[in-house]
Parts: C-alpha cells; sequence; structure tokens
C-alpha cells in the first residue's frame, strides 16, 4: 500500500500544466547556495518535472532526483533530452516512493522543494522518509526543506 497521495500519478492534466503553475524559480537559487556550500551531490525528493533538478544540474551539480509520479518523471525525462549530453550525465532521475527511498551512495544534500513533504499521509511514513534521507548523507551532509515562501 502506497503512503504517498496518488493525485499526480492519475491526473496527467495537472502534470501537463504543473510547470506553469509552479513557474517561480526562486528557489532554485536557494537550493543552489545550499549545494555549494556542503558539496555537489544533491538528492531531490520529489522531483516531479524536473523543475528545480534540471537547473541545478545545469549550474555543475549532480543530481538524483525521485518521484512517484510516472507521468512527472516521464515530462522530466522529455525535458532532459533536450539539455546538453554533459548536463544529462549529472542528472538521475528514478522512480520511487520517498518513504522507502531506494537511491545508492552518499549525497551533500537532500530536499524536498514547495509541498512534497505534506504527500507523505501518515506520521510513519514521515519518519521513513527522513530516517532514509538520513542514511543517504554523508557526515555533515545537510538536509533542508524549502525556503520561507511569501505570498503577495
Amino acid at each position: 500500500m502506497s503512503t504517498v497521495i496518488p493525485f499526480y500519478s492519475r491526473s496527467s492534466l495537472h502534470v501537463d500544466i504543473y510547470d506553469r503553475l509552479h513557474a517561480s524559480q526562486e528557489d532554485v537559487a536557494f537550493y543552489q547556495r545550499c549545494a555549494r556550500d556542503v558539496g555537489h551531490r544533491v538528492l531531490e525528493l520529489g522531483v516531479g518535472t524536473g523543475r528545480v533538478a534540471i537547473p541545478l544540474a545545469t549550474a555543475g551539480l549532480d543530481v538524483t532526483g525521485v518521484d512517484g509520479s510516472e507521468a512527472m518523471l516521464s515530462l522530466a525525462k522529455q525535458k532532459a533530452r533536450i539539455i546538453p549530453k554533459e548536463v544529462r550525465a549529472r542528472l538521475h532521475l528514478r522512480q520511487g516512493d520517498i518513504a522507502s527511498l531506494r537511491v545508492r551512495g552518499e549525497f551533500d544534500l537532500a530536499f524536498a522543494a514547495f509541498r512534497v513533504f505534506m504527500s507523505l499521509l501518515t506520521p510513519e511514513s514521515q519518519r521513513r522518509a527522513l530516517q532514509a534521507v538520513h542514511r543517504r548523507l554523508r557526515p555533515g551532509g545537510l538536509a533542508v526543506g524549502p525556503p520561507k515562501c511569501e505570498i503577495r
């Protein structure tokens, strides 16, 4: 049984308009600064359409993104096909439940943009996700949530 809200995986309409609904790039600069402070290996939980991951890879960071939605990842992979080969080599997109997080290696920075963490429906799945992130962070690594956003 999944512990994640299945909306994104069922709603192709939402996937098609996701980037337009979430066009702000202000958080990208925040995550880029965080990564540059601690290292270049980045783990994004809920990578979605690659809205954050692709610009981070373009900036020279090695980014692994995990998402449970096949439809969202399909769009991210479609967008990745048109970026330069050397950027694509730094972008690793994986389908999976962020509560169980099955990725290899250690990361310098882990983050979940926007409201990704809210998609974990139970305190137990939230705890499992945080424990999985902790296991994947190198000693001295950093886990961050979204930067403070002001609604205007």
